[in-house]
């Protein structure tokens, strides 16, 4: 009985054993697992970060094309450049691992921040769902941020308000450098800044545009290019709701080429004294500052990468152009509207 007794023990202890080793396998099977995982994902993600900024390249080179070279190559059918890609604003680049779109924006269709008034700032920012209390506030706060002095509009906000803030710091009383500086500003958050979603009054689920969107620090123009700027701009100007829908369904298939035929595919629009910012009627592709957002998929994965730059053309610079604003961490979210 005692070896019978010993015998079982031992079977015990080597099942105990076996069972024990099994799990280490398992778990180091898993680990490395995640790790594979890991790298793959880590190699996938930094394709697309080079598939990005290949599209941004390809945008760029498109551009300097057609807007410094005299865009000859795009009127040739024997060209590698397609001839309206560019005009229309959405680049496709197609490679064997994955595709690239890159939007592109003229910024002459966005509001220069650093020189519009009141009433054009508080008709923006009621355009894209501020109450007007709010709307009141947060235009008077970004006078008094650009401004030179200490002096408070109305409804605005000095240094005193924000060294009163738990993470205090000063007005900055000069010009914006970059849109990012509107967090900055009293009555703007992130809702505000980057855009939501919300319901509108028969319940539909609609993105609001943010100010990102709608507002730039470049360029030296009041004008407003109605060839690229975004609903809630084409509102905030003058334009009745219906009218800016009817004008992006028309740009979408053709820029507008000139104030005639604008006019011609726009009637009743209203005239230059009753808008709040001269409307521009010139193709996007010429202007001097572009937004391109380049997001580059993976083929059979979920995996994306967003780029979004800001580019300047010159002829006189040494590569014809310079990226003034770059951001590898920017989420685009579509605009959406009925």
């Amino acid at each position: 009985m005692p070896v019978v007794n010993r015998n079982g023990a031992i079977l015990v202890i080597l099942l105990w054993t076996l069972m024990a080793m099994s799990i280490i396998c398992i778990s180091f099977a898993k680990g490395v697992r995640v790790e594979a995982n890991a790298v793959l994902n880590t190699r996938l993600l930094t394709s697309a970060y080079y598939l990005a900024q290949a599209g941004i390249n390809e945008t760029i080179y498109k551009l300097i094309v057609y807007r410094l070279e005299g865009g000859n190559r795009l009127h040739n059918p024997d060209a590698e450049l397609a001839p309206l890609d560019i005009e229309l604003g959405r680049v496709l680049l197609e490679t064997d691992i994955g595709d690239v779109v890159v939007n592109v924006t003229d910024e002459y269709g966005k509001i220069n921040i650093n020189r519009a008034n009141k009433d054009l700032l508080l008709s923006l920012l009621l355009s894209i769902g501020a109450d007007e209390d709010m709307a009141d506030i947060i235009s008077d706060s970004i006078l008094d941020w650009r401004d030179a002095d200490e002096d408070h509009h109305l409804n605005g906000a000095e240094s005193d308000y924000y060294l009163s803030l738990e993470n205090p710091y000063k007005s900055k009383n000069k010009n914006l450098d970059t849109l990012e500086e509107l967090l900055l500003i009293r009555g703007i958050d992130a809702d505000l800044f980057y855009g939501h979603s919300a319901r509108d009054e028969e319940g539909r689920s609609i993105f609001l545009s943010g100010l990102n969107q709608c507002f730039t620090v470049y360029g030296g123009s009041t004008g407003i290019n109605v060839n690229s700027a975004p609903f809630p701009v084409l509102v905030a100007i003058g334009f009745p709701p219906d009218m800016a829908r009817d004008i992006i369904r028309e740009r979408e298939s053709m820029p507008f080429q000139d104030q005639q035929d604008f006019t011609t595919r726009v009637p009743n629009a209203p005239g230059r004294e009753m808008l709040k910012a001269p409307a521009i009627t010139r193709p996007p592709t010429r202007s001097n500052y572009f937004s391109l957002i380049s997001t580059a998929h993976i083929n059979d994965t979920k995996l994306r990468k967003t780029i979004f730059a800001i580019v300047r053309l010159n002829a006189s610079f040494p590569l014809k152009h310079t990226i003034v604003y770059w951001n590898e961490n920017y989420f685009m979210q579509e605009q959406v509207w009925e």
